[in-house]
């Protein structure tokens, strides 16, 4: 049975932000209303404009934005500014940002950026999605076929377990937070959104309060209700099973009542079978594994994420060997011949790359550049291939002679992201091809010979690229890890140095053979003037300490030469000086 009613027409169904219009990544939990905030349309984020406001909500707004050079969409997130020193608000929204950008995976959305300018504020820039939310999708064809409920809980158990392994618990799984998108080539294909509560690596300590629960009511597991230091990877893989009921019944395993009531029945009543409502599943596996995800205790759920996706694909091997009506549920294959035109594509593709499409916009991009020069000189028969190549030897001199700054740096710059676009669309498998591999290690042996600033900048202007999943994910230098606090702590550890000892508060210089005991005066002297008078490779040798560190950052580099400490024609005036500035 099937109700492809609205909840406005469906008193029998709790209204929820998903009822709202929505569109791009993760704006349902925004799209509460439009009103209560200044829209940004028109400001610009580095190489983006922002063109449109997707959602607004009570803790921030969502943006569609377009790159200037790639004319492609992304989506921005802006925390609003009253939220800018609200300590848990931001660091919330930084672990959002640290989360997802940790993420390498084609089931959860791609950030971009984050980071802080004067007239936005904190942001956070991701891929753009264009989709509907599992829970509007829900809400408008009612039951899900058993098939395609195992295709979208199986993506969703492959991100979360990748998250696991990561040490991210998410915590807020639910339908709005899980985005199905419009893919022609790959049907039911979801990304996760939403890492904005998630429990990253024990970090979470500091932002809830005693007592106090985070997530949404419908889908909270009972320890994140009563004991919130037992919250972990049980804590999704509960929410999964809500998840898993909702989409062959239609609504949550509670649902009904106050928010109070139904987080009652999440600790203290257990749900109806889901064969009571879907009669054609008693007795199989994939019911059984329901009930499994939502025991009260989570010792007695599965025991990972990686288990859930084994026992849905039984389960559903289970159903389709029975002949189960909407079991046997395969998801559209890539349409070789709707992208290229030829039958053949995919023996074309391993060897051709396409750049009849991005030759008008390299051109554009720096009409007056060597690259330009060299299009207009190269016959039209040339292929994509040797095409790219000679465009990408020519950029990197771009790169590495043109002032940072000028007019011909920024377009090959702009040049470069253009063609390796181009490079990766015109791939789609699961696998570079042999030419875009090629391509690639080229960026890779180029990143080394570029200043700092200059790859600095090369890296920051493709990372745009990096949701795509044939982008090589070591090209991307991982940011925003770690927070001050951890820093802080690194640095206020006491760290012991072999030879060293403390006493009654000084350190101490101690020989190896421990037999003999030097005044602290003279010990202390001799291991800091050695330390000091070392070269810089021989201090990088040292055991990691406060002072070895101190020493290699103030180590000065010049033609002079260094005292030897033994040398007796250092005056001990001076050396007593350098012991104090130690």
């Amino acid at each position: 049975m099937s109700d492809n009613s609205d909840n406005s027409d469906n008193p029998t169904r709790p209204v929820t932000d998903r009822d709202t219009p929505t569109e791009g990544v993760g704006v349902s939990e925004f799209a509460r209303t439009t009103a209560g905030a200044a829209s940004l349309v028109g400001k610009q984020l580095g190489n983006l404009d922002l063109v449109a406001r997707l959602g607004v909500g009570g803790m921030g707004s969502v943006y569609q934005a377009e790159h200037r050079t790639l004319r492609t969409s992304y989506a921005v997130k802006i925390l609003h500014g009253q939220f800018s020193s609200d300590e848990v608000a931001v660091e919330r929204f930084r672990q959002e940002a640290i989360s997802c950008s940790q993420l390498r995976h084609e089931n959860v959305v791609f950030v971009t950026d984050f980071g802080f300018i004067d007239d936005l504020g904190l942001f956070i820039t991701m891929e753009f999605l264009d989709g509907i939310p599992l829970g509007k999708l829900i809400s408008r064809q009612g039951q899900l076929g058993f098939g395609r409920t195992v295709r979208i809980a199986e993506q969703i158990a492959s991100a979360m377990s990748a998250a696991h392994r990561l040490q991210i618990v998410h915590r807020d799984l639910k339908p709005d937070n899980v985005m199905v998108l419009n893919d022609p080539t790959r049907a039911d294909f979801i990304k996760v959104l939403d890492f904005g509560i998630a429990k990253v690596r024990g970090a979470d300590s500091g932002l809830t309060n005693i007592g106090e629960a985070v997530g949404t009511p419908c889908y909270m597991s009972p320890e994140s209700l009563v004991a919130k230091d037992e919250v972990g990877p049980a804590t999704d893989i509960y929410a999964l099973g809500c998840l898993l009921y909702e989409m062959l019944t239609g609504h949550p395993p509670f649902w009904q009542g106050s928010d109070f009531q139904i987080l009652s029945a999440h600790v203290s009543e257990t749900p109806a079978p889901v064969w009571k409502q879907r009669p054609e599943l008693q007795g199989f596996r994939l019911a059984d594994l329901i009930d499994d995800m939502l025991r009260k205790r989570p010792e007695d759920r599965p025991t990972s994420m990686q288990v859930v996706r084994e026992e849905l694909q039984a389960a559903l091997m289970e159903l389709v060997d029975k002949g189960v009506p909407s079991a046997d549920y395969i998801p559209g294959a890539i349409d070789w011949s709707r992208t290229t035109g030829e039958v053949e594509a995919p023996i074309m593709l391993e060897q051709t790359i396409r750049l009849t499409g991005v030759v008008p916009r390299l051109r554009e991009a720096a009409p007056n550049s060597t690259a330009s020069e060299l299009l207009d000189k190269l016959p039209e028969t040339v292929s994509g291939s040797l095409l790219s190549l000679a465009l990408w030897g020519v950029l990197q001199n771009e790169l590495l002679e043109n002032p940072v700054g000028s007019t011909e740096f920024q377009g090959a710059i702009d040049q470069t992201l253009l063609l390796t676009q181009a490079v990766l669309d015109s791939h789609h498998g699961e696998q570079r091809t042999r030419n875009q591999a090629r391509f690639f290690r080229g960026i890779e042996f180029l990143l080394p010979q570029l200043s700092r600033d200059r790859s600095q900048i090369l890296i920051r202007e493709l990372r745009p690229l990096g949701s795509h999943p044939l982008f090589p994910a070591a090209l991307l230098k991982q940011e925003h890890s770690g927070s001050w606090s951890a820093i802080r702590a690194l640095l206020s550890t006491e760290i012991s140095l072999r030879g060293f000892r403390r006493s009654d508060g000084e350190l101490q210089f101690e020989d190896d053979t421990r037999t003999s005991e030097r005044s602290s005066a003279s010990s202390t002297s001799q291991a800091v003037v050695s330390l000091k008078h070392m070269s810089l490779m021989d201090k990088l040798k040292q055991d990691v300490s406060v002072k070895s560190f101190k020493s290699v950052l103030l180590h000065e580099i010049g033609s002079k030469r260094r005292p030897n400490p033994t040398d007796p024609a250092l005056p001990p005036a001076r050396l007593s000086e350098e012991t104090e500035e130690d």
